[in-house]
């Protein structure tokens, strides 16, 4: 009994304040009645298997108690009520979770458990009541997704669960119609392949029975197309085959429809957010009229490429050089190009086009082209020479935004054709290709069509989507060549307080731009070329970027301070007030900050409406096409721009000028645009750019945001396409189909 009661006097609880998963396994020896049913907490028994010994043996058992691991002890086998096995605390640690509702919880203790006792009585069962259990929870909570992988894994542990075919079919059932609700039919596919590949063998009749309809969604869809075919209504057969594609992706007979088509109308579909202009103007802030630019409004000189180097222009016409002065810019005619557009094109057409650009007083002047150049004479019948007031670093640059079509000169490459209020057809006047743009209202549609196989490329892929296209077969993720740049523009008819200094300050400090660019993806992936702006231009894509030029690494972006945002906000409109003699009903309105329809503008704006509404300022969302925002059409406060900026040296007057897109910056911005005028090295340049970083920076002419690097993706067969480009379609005479590979 002296042992005994040494014993009693040592015992000690287990620690509670960490899961019991994490401590020190023990079990706990439980002493009968005539020791008040007292526990033991020991180091594991070393009794096998791990159970109460029946009959109990006759030696006394051996054990270490966890407060006094040094000691040995001896109990009799007849003082001993029972022993409870650490792996049996574990199960009712795990059963308790459950039934509290701590799922995390519980499928830690069960995965424990699974993992070194996978054979332990009653883990079973209590596995398939946690499945359960989380199922419902989870179903509740409106994540169906979750909740029918949850009972998948109940599946897999008993096929013949209680009310598992009623639970999934209704789950499915529920996620089918959210899916087809929202013509997701990529997602609706992907519950019926879930259904395939986890319940084989579980009858599903509600979920069957959509199986059916996709079925003959298919083969109504297939018959369309034939009989479109049948009267050569290829766009109606495309849209045939798409519908069919996105019920079944890997139908054979559709891909056979499709290849047929192509041969019979080369098409290549294409899939965009932003409507294509009817009369593209080509500015950096209008991304559909950059994209169009080259089907229907090609200019003078082109940015072809961007080598470390630094850019290079190609023209329309032919060859751009420059002498060795620097004085003196050449174009000169291919001959091929001539023979192709014969008599209709003339060499002293452009001479004459480009007198007119360089008349500071012509409406078709072009600025920066009209700062350098003085004459313009042609030196032979395939040569147009300009001479240059000094020389320039990228004379050929000034010439990018200039039209080369009409009054004698080229042609556009292609004719459009509206075929309906979403879709606009571009046909090349070679009749080799045809490019089909239809425009989707919906991000998530436009992805699933082109996964379906109903899009050839899609024209803008979102940051979001770029982990979920990795490695994907039959499919290549391309990547514009010059980063984009994020802004807000401040209208010139805004109200009093929002075009203040104050304001845009507010603006910077109380939107978090490092938070948006990490959530662009999702916050799974890190996105190359993505970070916060402080410029009034891109930084580059990368530390060697060419582009880098005009960013100076010397400012970093305001931080986030809501706090001063909100002091910020209500200095603006009190200076605002007080200018106008006090208080007028348009500052109780408010403030409008209209966006495009492309696929990051809405979430961007969503997130500066959160934040600059904490901040105490209310903001209203409107949405408009970039025609309708430019033209005055929509009226608003705040514009999102994005802006595409080919070359800033050529660029920076039109942004930053008396006219420019943004707020005046006075005579420091003056000043600092004409030094960069007198630039003859690039040194000087680098230098005068700079210095309109840090003016910009200051004055806030619009409002830098972040920076992103932007992709498309289009489908392995077509050829021609390449994986990185400054603009969509600058080689898209050379597109095609290769129809004996198939859609992936």
């Amino acid at each position: 009994m002296a042992l005994l009661f040494g014993v009693l006097m040592s015992v000690g609880a287990a620690p509670a304040a960490e899961r019991l998963i994490d401590q020190v396994p023990y079990d706990v020896v439980v002493l009968d009645r005539a020791n008040d049913f007292a526990e033991l907490s020991v180091y594991p028994l070393a009794i096998e298997p791990r159970r109460m010994p029946e009959p109990r043996p006759s030696e006394p058992l051996s054990l270490r108690l966890t407060d006094r691991p040094s000691e040995e002890f001896e109990v009799s086998w007849g003082a001993v009520e029972e022993i409870k096995f650490f792996e049996n605390l574990v199960l009712e640690e795990a059963q308790r979770l459950a039934s509290e509702g701590e799922f995390d919880g519980a499928f830690e203790h069960l995965d424990w458990l699974a993992q070194r006792y996978p054979r332990l009585a009653g883990l079973g069962p209590t596995i398939q009541k946690f499945l359960r259990l989380e199922a419902v929870a989870t179903f509740k909570e409106g994540d169906h997704r979750r909740a029918l992988a949850i009972l998948a894994s109940l599946y897999a542990q008993d096929p013949q669960a209680p009310g598992l075919t009623a639970a999934v079919d209704a789950i499915s059932l529920r996620m089918l119609n959210s899916y087809l609700g929202q013509r997701d039919y990529g997602g609706a596919r992907g519950v019926l392949s879930t259904l395939d590949a986890c319940f084989t063998g579980l009858p599903l009749p509600k979920s069957d029975s959509w199986r059916k309809r996709f079925e003959a969604g298919v083969d109504r869809e297939l018959g369309a197309a034939r009989a479109a075919i049948g009267q050569k209504d290829f766009h109606r057969a495309r849209e045939a085959i798409a519908r069919a594609r996105q019920l079944k992706p890997d139908s054979a007979e559709a891909q056979a429809l499709a290849d047929e088509v192509y041969r019979l109308n080369p098409t290549v579909v294409v899939g965009v957010f932003r409507p294509a202009p009817h009369e593209p103007k080509l500015r950096c802030d209008h991304p559909a009229a950059l994209r169009v630019g080259p089907l229907v409004a090609p200019t003078i000189t082109r940015l072809e490429a961007y080598p470390p180097s630094g850019s290079v222009y190609a023209s329309v016409f032919g060859e751009v050089l420059s002498d060795d002065s620097g004085g003196r810019l050449f174009i000169d005619f291919d001959p091929a190009f001539v023979q192709t557009h014969g008599s209709q094109l003339s060499p002293y057409a452009l001479a004459r086009r480009l007198l007119r650009l360089a008349d500071p007083d012509s409406e078709q002047a072009i600025t920066a082209f009209s700062r350098i150049a003085t004459e313009v004479r042609m030196e032979d019948p395939t040569r147009v020479s300009i001479g240059l007031r000094k020389p320039h670093v990228k004379p050929a640059a000034t010439l990018a935004t200039a039209p080369a079509t009409g009054d004698g000169l080229a042609k556009p490459p292609f004719v459009r054709q509206d075929r309906s209020e979403s879709i606009a057809a571009f046909s090349a006047r070679s009749g080799e290709v045809t490019i089909e743009e239809r425009r989707f209202e919906d991000e998530r549609e436009a992805f699933s069509a082109f996964l379906g196989g109903g899009l050839h490329v899609l024209s803008e892929l979102a940051p979001w989507r770029l982990e979920r296209l990795t490695d994907r077969a039959g499919v290549v993720v391309g990547t514009y060549r010059l980063p984009t740049l994020h802004a807000l523009v401040v209208s010139p008819d805004a109200r009093a307080d929002v075009l203040t200094s104050e304001f845009r300050r507010a603006l910077c400090y109380g939107i978090s731009r490092e938070r948006f660019v990490t959530n662009l993806s999702g916050g799974r992936v890190s996105l190359e070329g993505y970070q916060a702006a402080s410029g009034p231009f891109a930084a580059g894509a990368s530390l060697t970027d060419p582009l880098r030029y005009a960013y100076s690494e010397r400012i970093s972006p305001r931080s986030f301070t809501p706090q001063l945002a909100a002091i910020l906000a209500s200095v603006a409109r009190t200076k605002a007030e007080k200018a106008a003699g006090g208080s007028s009903p348009a500052m109780k309105e408010p403030i409008v900050l209209a966006h495009d329809t492309g696929p990051v503008a809405l979430r961007a704006c969503e997130l500066i409406r959160a934040q600059m509404t904490a901040a105490g300022v209310e903001i209203e969302l409107r949405e408009a096409n970039v025609e309708s925002l430019l033209s005055g059409a929509v009226p608003y406060d705040l514009r999102y721009a994005e802006l595409s900026v080919e070359e800033p040296l050529t660029a920076v007057a039109d942004l930053l000028g008396p006219e420019g897109l943004g707020v005046d910056c006075g005579a420091a911005m003056r000043m600092a645009l004409d030094r960069l005028d007198n630039a003859d090295a690039w040194t000087e340049v680098n230098l005068a750019m700079q210095e309109i970083h840090e003016i910009a920076h200051d004055q806030l002419p619009y409002v830098p945001l972040w920076q992103t690097v932007d992709h498309y993706a289009y489908r392995e067969e077509l050829g021609g396409v390449d994986p990185e480009c400054v603009r969509l379609y600058e080689n898209s005479a050379g597109w095609r189909l290769n129809t004996s590979r198939g859609a992936r």
